[in-house]
């Protein structure tokens, strides 16, 4: 597998024009990474429940 380097580069230029993030976006954004890795952490181990099912509870 091939990393291309060209393109996480140009992604974190596009994300950087929205810096420094406000208070209530990076909320948002702490409480997304915080639901997508329990659902990836609880898939791993065989949990069924699906990521919306996951953010509920």
């Amino acid at each position: 597998m091939k990393i291309d380097f060209e393109k996480i580069e140009n992604l974190k230029k596009e994300l950087d024009k929205y810096r420094p993030f406000n208070e209530d976006l990076a909320k948002m954004l702490r409480e997304d990474l915080k639901v997508r890795f329990t659902y990836n952490s609880n898939a791993i181990e065989g949990n069924t429940l699906t990521i919306y099912e996951t953010k509920v509870i």
